[in-house]
């Protein structure tokens, strides 16, 4: 099973909250069902002689530290680098996976408030009721079924800011695809320019007519069109990057999001996607 499975934006997490008050069974209490699991939980620990902390958020999650590490505390605003086995109460493992890489912030509320108690090199136990999961969802290809807590074993292997790592994937991309980038020295962005133009370049404030095409890494095309735009109305790394490219000329971009949509996302576009724009300049109005 790949990374997407278990990757989820904040918008679904707050989804699978809302379906637990708002269920269509009118007799489903998310209130109820909390405490229930809670419940479980706690018993689980005690049938196996295990203590565990529980997090000082009004969540009252349970966890376990089980080997200290020495790096830097697990922060939600960076990719970590982990090893992750999940598993139901009664041993039933839905998950496991190496070296995968899960950003925090984009997957379920149990996870977001409890990776921050561990370090980089740490391992641990995180025990979770589906509030905070996956709430009345069944996941997993329904190895974990809907309002069931999990365990979620961790071994936290490293940590990056977001821009690092997205940056990190571009590159990877562009060696699978065997193509080489200019990088612009201030921001690192990666561009490629596929035609040369004219030499009249825009500035980063210039109105241009572009025919362009959006796509995420998979190939998948979130938009395309032929339209005049005002460079500086537009996200930073068309800003950025269009300047190199002159009219009559065509360019490739490689956006993180930090300069495309960010933590927001846009329309079809998910928070903290990574961009492709192939555009040709076609004039500088």
């Amino acid at each position: 099973m790949k990374l997407k499975p278990i990757i989820l934006s904040v918008s679904l997490i707050l989804t699978f909250f809302l379906t637990g008050c708002n269920d269509d069974d009118e007799s489903f209490n998310a209130a109820d069902q909390y405490k229930q699991e809670q419940e479980e939980i706690t018993n689980y620990l005690k049938q196996n002689g295990l203590s565990a902390q529980t997090d000082t958020s009004s969540a009252e999650l349970k966890y376990i530290i089980n080997e200290k590490g020495n790096g830097d505390r697990i922060s939600n605003d960076d990719v970590t680098l982990v090893d992750i086995t999940g598993t139901l109460l009664n041993g039933n493992k839905f998950y496991e996976k190496d070296s995968i890489y899960i950003r925090a912030n984009t997957w379920i509320a149990g996870y977001y408030i409890l990776a921050p108690y561990f370090t980089v090199g740490s391992k641990g136990s995180m025990f979770i009721p589906s509030y905070y999961g996956y709430g009345t969802n069944a996941a997993f290809d329904g190895d974990l079924p809907a309002n069931t807590p999990m365990r979620l074993d961790v071994t936290f292997r490293g940590t990056q800011p977001s821009f690092d790592y997205e940056q990190m994937v571009i590159r990877k991309y562009l060696d699978d695809k065997d193509l080489t980038a200019e990088v612009d020295e201030e921001t690192g962005l990666m561009y490629i320019i596929e035609k040369e133009g004219n030499d009249n370049f825009p500035t980063s404030s210039s109105s241009v007519n572009v025919t362009y095409k959006g796509t995420f890494l998979n190939g998948e095309t979130f938009d395309s069109g032929t339209s005049s735009f005002n460079l500086s109305n537009l996200i930073k790394g068309w800003q950025i990057l269009m300047p190199y490219v002159s009219e009559g000329g065509s360019i490739t971009m490689f956006l993180p999001s930090k300069y495309a949509y960010g933590s927001s996302g846009a329309g079809s576009i998910a928070p903290y996607s990574t961009l492709i724009f192939k555009i040709d300049l076609k004039k500088i109005n």
